[in-house]
């Protein structure tokens, strides 16, 4: 939730230059939870890693396109998802000590259902909310 709410908070802004004033760190700020080495070094810290990665490789084919379609959205998110998977398995493996198998069997399948549906309702939305924001 809160993380939906610090990307809410980049368009509530005072438009400063260079930097503007935005709510971004007011939602951080609340946020709260774990936190710390030992999250980013335990056994989903590679998924937060490649919460990064995946949002850099997502972001990055969406402007491939001047005005990507739905299937083109869809396949720019399953490509930035290879990227959390591929990091947060990676760790899951060393930190837990599990093979490719076992960590793919904890680590992702049952993940599949719910991540196909978030991901093709986040590129609907997308594609509904990219004329109000610079998408």
């Amino acid at each position: 939730m809160f993380g939906a709410l610090t990307a809410v908070g980049a368009h509530i802004m005072i438009p400063l230059p260079p930097v503007p004033i935005t709510m971004q760190t007011f939602f951080v700020s609340l946020a709260g939870g774990k936190a710390g080495a030992g999250v980013l070094l335990g056994p989903t810290g590679g998924y937060l890693t490649g919460f990064v990665v995946g949002a850099y490789v997502i972001g990055w084919m969406a402007s491939l396109k001047k005005r990507a379609g739905l299937l083109w959205l869809i396949l720019a998110m399953l490509v930035g998802h290879i990227f959390i998977y591929a990091l947060g398995i990676a760790q899951l493996m060393v930190v837990a000590k599990l093979n490719l198998a076992k960590a793919i069997a904890l680590g992702l399948v049952p993940t599949i259902p719910g991540g196909i549906l978030k991901i093709v309702v986040a590129a609907l939305i997308c594609l509904k909310v990219r004329n109000q924001m610079k998408l």
